[in-house]
């Protein structure tokens, strides 16, 4: 039996990046638009979507109803298929307080129950990085996810 205890992690790199126009569009068709991307790049790399999918959708409808951002970048990083969302308001995203009689408010909620240790925002230069660390990848066709990611992943969250 190989012994992996010495194997390093494998490093992180950049899969994919896209500019979304958040001024022009619905925003309904941005976000599927976004969804759908995402759930290409998920499936390219053998890797059930529907976190990615949760993940973006939430996240860039939070940006087009909270922000003035135009335009909201998305990148991708494998082999974590962590996710990153930079939109160009400086205020930082949070989770609601328990409401239940709220209408809307649980998307960051929901999104820090899938994602590894929540969500990080970093400030950078002209606004803000969300990163969301997905905890578990199902492969495509799986009911069992595959592995925990991100700890002890260079470059993650």
């Amino acid at each position: 039996m190989p012994d992996h205890a010495h194997e390093h992690p494998r490093e992180e790199f950049l899969i994919e990046k896209r500019a979304f126009d958040c001024s022009g569009e619905p925003e309904t068709r941005i976000v599927a638009v976004a969804r759908g991307w995402i759930r290409e790049i998920y499936e390219q790399h053998g890797v059930d979507p529907w976190v990615g999918e949760l993940v973006v959708g939430e996240a860039m409808t939070n940006v087009i109803k909270h922000t003035t951002t135009v335009t909201c970048k998305v990148s991708v990083y494998a082999p974590s298929m962590r996710i990153e969302i930079f939109d160009s308001a400086y205020g930082g995203a949070f989770v609601q307080p328990d409401d239940p009689y709220a209408e809307s408010g649980r998307g960051m909620r929901m999104l820090a129950s899938l994602v590894d240790s929540e969500y990080h925002t970093r400030f950078v230069n002209g606004g803000k990085v969300l990163c969301f660390q997905p905890k578990e990848l199902t492969p495509l066709g799986s009911d069992e996810p595959a592995s925990a990611v991100g700890a002890g992943v260079p470059g993650s969250c």
